[in-house]
């Protein structure tokens, strides 16, 4: 078959549409469908393979806290037949976490892999991350939307065991649990919703744009960042779903989200730039003018605007008062 010249859209041709937003030259219908095509179609791809694949599932999990810290992984075999690879491709997986420090590895009768301590983990992702706020910024975009759709959809497709779990994970006491642990129920409570929703495709997604977050949030702060109305968004949501409501479930998830993550992005901003102005804007007073200007070598602010709680990643209680 012969090679045929692609053609625009028909009646686009020399249509005038806007101005580009960064340099303010008119733009027709035609270039801008060429620009979204080179966008789309003709751009780099992710090099990857199945070991890729294999450590990077691994890595999320980690990141997630769905595999906590000190907790042993299967062995290679059984790893390998769980993630549908090859034994060799499985090892050399485990080689690239272990070089990362993610794992630690022990030879002889008792031993195996095991998942690195906390401040292991943080320094693993920090040093394993490009920090970049924009990144973080746009990730924290598709996030919201994709899980503003998940609880949705959940509320109405979620089984009736599904809708008893997920209520009952809302109203999980959590007040005793520290922050690593917090934030591994907080995923658990998300991913167990996206599941719900009967659509794999959104659930990876999920998966990959949470892990994303955590990895930029980690190296651009070095701690974990809380809202402190996660618990009654969690049992909010969990409410909807269990009687159907997916436009309740969606407005609860996305005005919860956007103003838990501005918040985030916030501090993270002030920790970047040492702006302490910003930080005043927030009431966060002295000690969170310190934090900001000291880093780590400071304990941090317990609140900031009554909206944020901070802990270390390596332990301390996550304040999840509502």
């Amino acid at each position: 078959m012969g090679r045929q010249e692609r053609t625009p859209l028909v009646g686009l041709e020399g249509q005038t549409h806007a101005y580009d937003a960064s340099d303010g030259t008119p733009r027709s219908l035609v270039q801008w469908e060429q620009e979204i095509l080179d966008a789309a179609v003709y751009r780099p791809l992710a090099q990857s393979t199945a070991v890729v694949d294999a450590y990077e599932h691994l890595r999320q999990a980690i990141v997630l806290c769905l595999l906590p810290a000190g907790s042993k992984l299967p062995t290679e075999p059984v790893l390998a037949e769980r993630l549908g690879v090859g034994v060799v491709t499985m090892r050399m997986a485990l080689a690239m976490l272990r070089e990362e420090n993610f794992i630690v590895t022990t030879r002889g009768r008792s031993g195996g892999s095991w998942v690195a301590e906390d401040v292991a983990i943080v320094e693993a992702t920090a040093r394993t991350t490009a920090f970049s706020i924009d990144e973080l910024r746009d990730t924290i975009d598709l996030l919201i939307a994709l899980e503003t759709q998940s609880v949705g959809l959940a509320a109405l497709r979620a089984t009736a065991a599904e809708r008893a779990v997920i209520t009952q994970l809302g109203a999980f006491p959590r007040s005793h649990l520290s922050a690593r642990d917090w934030q591994m129920y907080a995923n658990v409570f998300q991913l167990r919703i996206a599941h719900s929703t009967h659509n794999p495709v959104l659930a990876s997604a999920i998966r990959s744009a949470r892990a994303r977050v955590q990895a930029l949030r980690t190296a651009g702060a070095g701690r974990i960042v809380f809202c402190v109305h996660f618990s009654e968004y969690h049992r909010g949501v969990a409410e909807c779903i269990a009687r159907g409501d997916a436009v309740g479930a969606r407005g609860l998830c996305f005005r919860f989200m956007t103003e838990c993550w501005d918040c985030n992005l916030t501090v993270i901003e002030c920790r970047n730039t040492r702006d302490a102005h910003l930080v005043d804007e927030l009431g966060g007073g002295l000690a969170a003018r310190r934090y900001v200007a000291e880093g780590a070598a400071v304990a941090p602010p317990r609140r900031i605007g009554l909206r944020l709680v901070e802990a270390d990643a390596a332990g301390g209680s996550a304040d999840t008062r509502s």
